[in-house]
Parts: C-alpha cells; structure tokens; sequence
C-alpha cells in the first residue's frame, strides 16, 4: 500500500486538519505538536 499524505495546518482545531486531508483523499496525516523549527515546547497538558 502506497501512503500518500501532507502537512496540513491545525489552525481552527485539529480536526480542520483531519478534514483538509479526507479533501485531498490522504490516508495519512502527520501532525506536530510542537513547531518542528525550534527547541522551545509547550506544555501539553
């Protein structure tokens, strides 16, 4: 099986994402919970 998939901006929720990739028929989706250009990290919880 042959993956195809994007990044896609979680601006407005995680699930605009999630919808945005079903648009484009992705079937994978990665997402970063922190910004991957820097070393400084948000607390999750």
């Amino acid at each position: 099986m042959t993956l195809l998939g994007a990044h896609f901006p979680t601006t407005g929720g995680l699930e605009n994402a999630i919808y945005q990739a079903a648009k484009y028929n992705c079937n994978a989706l990665q997402i970063f919970t922190k910004n991957p250009r820097t070393w400084k990290e948000k607390h999750l919880g």
